[in-house]
């Protein structure tokens, strides 16, 4: 087996980078595991409910977001909170494409992801394959 080959995920493996957590749906109400990620583009989107640049972006990557879906392009979008509280963060998760999944409120992963990536400001958009290297970062 070559290192190519080796390195390359079979449909049964979850993404390296997210391989051992979950995801709430857009709306908060329910868990998923990562295995949707597979062979997709992702975005991850940083943002705030207090923030009002990412409230006026947020409109904008939505419209983006369901022309991408309208030719079935492979694409994930994962919330990363900078809200204040996770109150905020499922109120705004309401207005999400039901599709969207956010990382839980609180999680180390939500330090990780803004410190992998170097997020100090929001909006920002970085998007990456789905087991982890960065494909854009300057969104």
């Amino acid at each position: 087996m070559s290192t190519q080959t080796s390195a390359t995920f079979n449909k049964f493996s979850s993404p390296p980078l997210f391989s051992d957590k979950f995801f709430f749906t857009g709306h908060g109400e329910t868990q998923v595991k990562p295995d949707f990620l597979l062979g997709k583009v992702v975005c991850l989107l940083y943002g705030a409910s207090w923030s009002p640049p990412f409230m006026e972006f947020l409109e904008i990557f939505k419209s983006f977001y369901h022309e991408l879906e309208m030719e079935e392009a492979p694409i994930e979008v994962i919330y990363i909170s900078f809200d204040k509280s996770g109150e905020e963060m499922k109120n705004l998760g309401k207005t999400f494409p039901k599709q969207w999944v956010s990382v839980p409120h609180g999680s180390n992963m939500i330090n990780y992801l803004k410190l992998k990536y170097g997020v100090v400001v929001i909006p920002k958009v970085v998007v990456v394959k789905d087991n982890g290297p960065s494909l854009r970062t300057k969104a």
